[in-house]
């Protein structure tokens, strides 16, 4: 069925992440918002307490108060922000043009 698979395909790439080369599932992490203020989100999978397991840490790149909201920033231009996440950063210091040719 093509609209079950468009649906799949639509949440996977709205709330995946990539690190290392490789798309990551990472439940919750999508509930964070964006925006283009401090350094790139950086996602890092360090150790956990069971040996077999690792996990995805990231970590925000600047102070956050109690109450306070938490954004990160995804470090991407607005054509990949809208095909991937539904939305687009009005001040985007890594917009760029994507020309196709």
């Amino acid at each position: 069925d093509k609209e079950k698979v468009y649906w799949v395909t639509a949440i996977i790439d709205s709330r995946s992440i990539w690190w290392g080369g490789k798309r990551h599932v990472s439940p919750l992490l999508d509930l964070v918002n964006a925006d283009s203020q401090g350094d790139a989100h950086e996602t890092k999978l360090e150790d956990s307490e069971d040996v077999n397991q690792k996990l995805a840490v990231t970590r925000a790149s600047r102070r956050v108060g109690k109450g306070e909201q938490v954004f990160e920033n995804y470090a991407q231009p607005n054509y990949l922000l809208f095909a991937y996440h539904g939305f687009l950063l009005e001040d985007n210091a890594n917009d760029c043009a994507l020309l196709d040719g």
